[in-house]
């Protein structure tokens, strides 16, 4: 074929076919390198896109990591400023979440939005946890204490009284001693959480009571102080309680609810991470992978070229 294509036309003609042939190669290889290379272009910026998302994942860890630490400086000290870097926090997370929603694989939004919910819930209990602690605040620097002044100021009117008896006297100054102890013990458990020292306040609440119910005197005012004494002690002994209760409360919110909620969204971030970090894997293959390619279409294309160049050269 191509010694009847040399034998048959003139030489210009050859010419220009070779050129003409060289120039169809040229603009395959044009054409081929501009396909291969923008699908390369397009793995690379899936690639990046990834690398930026698996940015997330460091993101959620970290602040997630911080909204509960700042719980728990609200919980155990509590801090307003702490309190309102957990709505900070919290709501920096959601608006780039939402971000990350509006343009994304299906699985990954699948677990974004997993991620979110839970986010919301955690929100949702810290704002059960300062409620509780807002009202057991209320509760113990209002209730207890105006109840534990009532007590005591009782306890003092009797001592005080014109004509009291010395063995009512030496009954009367051991409850002072007991229900300081109580107040005391109290506040202990509430600045360390220790539960020891509900057991000692309770302890010295009984001591008082019995105390209290030993008195025998009949004398009408006195009988009349030491049955107020013990009415209000009751209410001490509730507001106590109630404390108490409220800080077991949200300590349970804390350490059960809240903590299952920041577990889960560590959780759906290790999924995400592993997700990010699989595409990216068949990404980088996809770019190796089409550089190859593109460099055996080039070096068939070159060769293709030459040796049409060597034949209408030498033939």
């Amino acid at each position: 074929m191509i010694q009847y294509f040399i034998n048959h036309f003139q030489l210009r003609y050859r010419i220009y076919a070779s050129y003409m042939a060289a120039g169809m190669v040229i603009f395959a290889i044009i054409m081929m390198t501009y396909v291969v290379f923008n699908k390369v272009a397009g793995h690379f910026q899936d690639f990046i896109t990834f690398s930026n998302q698996s940015q997330i994942d460091l993101l959620l860890t970290a602040q997630v990591a911080d909204i509960h630490r700042q719980t728990l400086i609200y919980t155990y000290e509590g801090h307003q400023s702490a309190a309102d870097q957990v709505t900070s926090i919290y709501d920096n997370l959601i608006q780039q979440i939402d971000q990350n929603l509006q343009h994304n694989q299906p699985e990954i939004k699948r677990i974004l939005a997993t991620i979110k919910q839970h986010l919301v819930n955690y929100h949702a209990t810290f704002l059960q946890v300062k409620q509780q602690r807002d009202l057991q605040q209320k509760l113990i620097n209002v209730e207890f204490r105006d109840n534990a002044t009532a007590v005591e100021r009782l306890i003092n009117q009797l001592i005080l009284q014109s004509e009291p008896s010395v063995a009512t006297q030496l009954e009367l100054k051991p409850i002072l001693s007991s229900l300081l102890l109580v107040e005391k013990n109290v506040f202990r458990y509430l600045d360390s959480l220790d539960a020891s020292y509900i057991i000692t306040a309770k302890n010295s609440l009984s001591s008082v009571f019995g105390s209290l119910s030993a008195i025998n005197v009949q004398e009408n005012p006195v009988r009349s102080i030491v049955d107020q004494a013990i009415y209000k002690l009751h209410l001490y002994e509730q507001s106590f309680t109630q404390g108490v209760q409220r800080t077991r409360g949200y300590l349970y919110l804390i350490n059960v609810v809240m903590a299952a909620e920041a577990y889960e969204i560590h959780y759906q971030s290790k999924k995400f991470s592993t997700l990010i970090t699989e595409q990216m894997r068949k990404k980088e293959q996809a770019i190796h992978a089409g550089m190859r390619e593109a460099l055996y279409l080039l070096l068939l294309l070159g060769a293709c070229l030459l040796m049409i160049l060597i034949t209408f050269t030498y033939g």
